[in-house]
């Protein structure tokens, strides 16, 4: 069966109005490609950036939680009310589609505490953010009776998708409000560059990765792994289940068939790259050994607390390592590229319409200006004839034959 592997959709934060005063952090630049970069992969997403503010954003039902009678109480017939919390990148949006289609709830996805509506919240639903235990947060949870469920994944394989999708998801800078930094300068990068590098041992990357690693240990929550949702997602589902102690209204086998990894992009035509490989080890392609101890030493935190370890694979050399990274990409970047190619012949078939468009709003113009030249009486008597000719058209063609000499 296929993986699948989640975040954010920029639609379902960025699109709603947040409580007064809330302050958005983050940029979305154009930026030409720098050394180390892959040339083609910084010239396709400045293209597709400008092209996704010209596509109709479609609507996306399953962000908007429907209308209910907000109660407090962790859920009761299938009511359950859940709030997954994990690092970028860790399979949240995944798991967030299996809950909701399992309790037939709605779900949302929020970059801050704030963003959501705690006391408009229905009494099921399904909550995903990025954010640390704080006690505020931890507090907040517990009054609107919300299951913690907090999903880890392999460290490498986090900022591996977290490479890739930062090329087509500038809405990364909302990340824990801006923590740390931005993905700006990884936009393009490869695996073994040095721009990657950088961020991958960074305040940013630590931050990113601490929201699943302060969460793991505390007392109460549900902890998924990744790896295991992908081996075994109809058990993994019912262990949820079990523990969450809410009866779910469908089966694992029915929501897992209702959320591939096809669905899912059709879904989301718009944020199909939200859901990439979702392959576990995949990383073990990108990073050679050299580079995985690098990456490893000041995430040492992170791999000890989620219990995962750095075992790269000892014949991966690097040009095999970037060439993997290419074979993989380019494909995406060729489809992408023909979709811009398409969408381009389209805008201009739409301009040359626009402007034909134009020409005869000119023309009817013109003409309204010679009729109102000729003043009301001249109209009137001129609408006169007109019905007189409709009425009595042998007359008409005599008065046209007699009166302007023509031949009928």
């Amino acid at each position: 069966m296929g993986s699948y592997e989640g975040g954010y959709e920029r639609d379902a934060v960025n699109g709603a109005a947040g409580p007064a005063g809330t302050k958005r952090s983050g940029r979305s630049k154009f930026r030409s490609f720098r050394v180390g970069q892959n040339p083609i992969s910084a010239v396709l997403r400045n293209q597709s950036t400008l092209l996704e503010r010209l596509r109709p954003v479609p609507s996306d039902p399953s962000n908007a939680i429907p209308a209910d009678d907000p109660a407090p109480g962790k859920g009761h017939a299938g009511q359950v009310r859940a709030a997954i919390i994990s690092s970028p990148r860790s399979g949240n949006t995944w798991l967030r589609r299996l809950l909701s289609s399992l309790y037939e709830v709605g779900e949302m996805a929020a970059h801050v505490p704030d963003d959501f509506d705690w006391a408009g919240l229905p009494e099921g639903c399904v909550l995903q953010i990025h954010w640390r235990p704080t006690p505020e947060f931890v507090q907040r949870l517990d009054e609107h009776g919300f299951h913690v469920v907090v999903l880890a994944r392999h460290p490498f394989d986090v900022l591996i998708s977290i490479l890739h999708f930062a090329l087509c998801a500038p809405s990364t800078s909302h990340w824990l409000a801006g923590e740390g930094g931005d993905e700006t300068p990884i936009f393009g990068a490869m695996p073994r560059s040095t721009a990657f590098l950088d961020y991958a041992t960074g305040a940013r990357a630590a931050a990113l990765l601490s929201v699943s690693s302060s969460w793991w240990h505390q007392p109460g929550v549900h902890r998924v792994r990744y790896e295991d949702l992908v081996r075994d997602p109809y058990g993994e589902l019912a262990r949820l289940v079990a523990g969450l102690d809410v009866g779910a209204r469908h089966r694992p086998e029915d929501a897992v068939a209702a959320n591939t990894l096809d669905k899912l992009r059709e879904s989301q035509s718009r944020h199909s790259f939200h859901f990439w490989k979702g392959q576990p080890g995949l990383w073990k392609s990108f990073l050679p050994m050299a580079e995985a101890r690098q990456m490893a030493e000041p995430l040492a935190g992170s791999f000890a607390e989620l219990g995962y370890a750095c075992d790269p694979d000892a014949a991966l050399d690097a040009r095999q390592a970037d060439a993997n990274w290419i074979k993989l990409t380019w494909s995406e970047l060729a489809g992408e590229l023909q979709n811009v190619w398409e969408l381009r012949q389209a805008l201009r078939v739409a301009d040359d319409r626009l402007q034909a468009a134009e020409q005869e709003i000119g023309t009817l113009k013109a003409r309204l200006a010679s009729a109102a030249e000729l003043g009301p009486l001249a109209m009137q008597a001129a609408g006169g004839l007109r019905r007189l000719s409709l009425a009595h058209p042998g007359l008409a063609a005599t008065f046209k034959r007699i009166v302007l000499g023509q031949r009928v």
